[in-house]
């Protein structure tokens, strides 16, 4: 009988299979196997309803559970191997991987991003021990002697200036053309008329300037009083209160007597100090009004520019020096350039002789022997402009002719002009 059966059963399937059955397999696996399960005797619910119970937990889930066709279908079911994929998701080893996260040690590294790249690498910055370094400005000497020591670098400067019967040009920048002429003319106004004209002119910003003659010696007269009087008060800082009213006399009117008094009283010790410090050979204990050259009272206006700028040397001091008497300088200057200055003259007239707007000293009197009284009209000082400061000297045995009032005009005004636009052309 079983075996009849089972023949059966295959002549079935076979006709289907013939016959090109459309029906689904699902159902034709589903009959077959209930007449096997009957013919074998076993429990003919339990076959047809492993499938349905097997379905019937999408039934379960999908609460539509009378369609049990779609439970059936079960593809969904048997593909729950998505679900069974989810291993994926338990899988998530990628999650828990999370390599990029972890990974992420480019973000963590991010060094990129610290790094900014070469930003906070920036050892270049950092390094730049080639700026760092600047050990070059710091390893040269002269440079950190240059910032403390400005009259010494000056000096070197200074002492470069050779023979110059002529106008001559010093130091790596040149002045102009223009310039240079226009102040070959002023000179030769003077020297036409048979005066001596000697002068020195520094820019601290450039370290050149120009000199005509600089190695002639000449009378400084009263321009030797700001530079002994300064000399005195930075080494004893408390005179200016002992001798105030000397001090600006000497200063601010050029008094005689009021200089050779505190000369007299102190001694040449202060400005032969400063003598030795510049370099500055010739005598100066012997005469209250030596005879130097331009040079030489260029190279102690070094001196002169070191002390008033560092800030010890008195306020007062400095006002008497912006307001000294009869200084080309500060007359022409004065109005839009901060000047520090102190003139110098002599009328030519011997010693004992007192300067009056009515009295004039004889024109051309000269032996051209700096160390005789004889006329003179000099100016030395600092100029400070928009284009930075400059020292000079200028020295002339011209004829005094009592200018005071300014009639007539200085006779170094127009020297005074030139210089400075010698300076401005730098």
């Amino acid at each position: 009988m079983k075996r009849r059966l089972s023949l059966l059963l295959t002549g079935l399937l076979c006709m289907s299979v013939l016959c090109g059955c459309t029906k689904k397999e699902n159902e034709q696996q589903t009959l077959p196997a209930q007449v096997i399960q009957e013919s074998l005797n076993q429990n003919v619910s339990a076959l047809p309803k492993e499938p349905q119970t097997s379905g019937k937990p999408q039934a379960s889930e999908e609460p539509q559970t009378s369609a049990e066709p779609q439970a059936s279908a079960e593809p969904q079911t048997s593909e729950e191997p998505q679900t069974s994929e989810e291993p994926q998701a338990s899988a998530e080893p990628q999650a828990s991987e999370e390599p990029q996260a972890s990974e992420e040690p480019q973000a963590s590294e991010e060094p990129q991003d610290s790094e900014e790249p070469q930003d906070s690498e920036e050892p270049q910055a950092s390094e730049k021990p080639q700026d760092s370094e600047k050990p070059q400005a710091s390893e040269k000497p002269q440079t950190s002697e240059e910032t403390e020591n400005k009259d010494v670098y000056m000096r070197r400067t200074i002492n470069t200036i050779g023979y110059d019967n002529v106008l001559t040009s010093f130091g790596s920048s040149k002045p102009s053309e223009v310039a240079l002429s226009q102040l070959e003319s002023s000179i030769a106004v003077m020297t036409n008329e048979g005066y001596d004209v000697s002068l020195v002119m520094y820019d601290l910003n450039t370290n050149s300037g120009v000199s005509y003659c600089s190695d002639r010696i000449m009378c400084t007269q009263s321009t030797i009083k700001a530079v002994y009087l300064c000399a005195l008060l930075e080494e004893n800082p408390g005179l200016l209160d002992i001798h105030h009213t000397e001090i600006e006399k000497a200063v601010r009117l050029s008094d005689n007597e009021a200089y050779e008094y505190l000369r007299s009283l102190y001694g040449s010790e202060p400005i032969e100090r400063w003598c030795r410090e510049t370099g500055v050979e010739h005598d100066m204990s012997t005469r209250f009004y030596p005879c130097v050259t331009v040079k030489d009272m260029c190279l102690l206006w070094t001196k002169m520019y070191s002390y008033l700028e560092s800030g010890n040397a008195p306020e007062d001091l400095k006002t008497y020096l912006s307001d000294s008497a009869c200084s080309s300088a500060r007359e022409v200057l004065g109005g839009f350039c901060r000047v520090q200055s102190k003139a110098g003259w002599e009328s030519g007239l011997g010693t004992g002789s007192y300067y009056s707007p009515e009295r004039t000293s004889p024109s051309g009197y000269t032996d051209k022997n700096p160390y005789n009284d004889e006329c003179a009209i000099n100016d030395t000082g600092i100029v400070f402009t928009d284009e930075g400061a400059y020292l000079f000297a200028i020295f002339t045995d011209h004829s005094f002719d009592v200018f005071e009032n300014y009639t007539p005009p200085n006779p170094l005004n127009e020297i005074t002009k030139a210089l400075f636009q010698v300076q401005q052309s730098l």
